[in-house]
């Protein structure tokens, strides 16, 4: 009972900084996403309004004004829309950088992280130096 007690306390993660990390990493990524997705909704949606109060998008004169009337309740399912897609694309987003940085620190996969990152690292490098061997030689040819 022992050497099992002992095995599965050597998965729990043995610093306090494997916790915290991971959270404010993925909170600040997931506060980045919001303000991403807000600065480029609000724009787009008051522009759009705008170009239709203004009359650059037709509306009565045009023919098939009525095939856009069938459902006006709809509008009203943009902003939810809107709003639950930032909130859960955040969400997801900060949770799944927080799992990446958890599982790099934590000492049961460490070692494995950092034979992925080596050999992500060696074929990023082996691929510039084919592009600039390419970019080189079809200069002086």
């Amino acid at each position: 009972e022992e050497a099992g007690n002992a095995s599965v306390d050597s998965l729990y993660p043995s610093s306090e900084y494997m916790i915290r990390i991971p959270l404010i990493i993925g909170t600040a990524t997931a506060f980045l996403t919001s303000v991403y997705l807000a600065v480029t909704f609000l724009p787009s949606t008051t522009s759009t309004i705008l170009r239709l109060r203004c009359g650059q998008i037709p509306t009565m004169a045009n023919e098939e004004f009525n095939k856009y009337r069938c459902a006006p309740d709809q509008v009203s399912v943009i902003l939810g829309s809107m709003f639950w897609g930032c909130f859960l694309s955040s969400i997801l987003v900060g949770g799944f950088v927080g799992v990446l940085v958890f599982i790099s620190l934590w000492q049961a996969t460490v070692y494995f992280i950092a034979r992925v990152i080596a050999l992500f690292i060696g074929v990023l490098a082996v691929a510039l130096i084919r592009l600039c061997m390419l970019t080189v030689c079809r200069i002086t040819l």
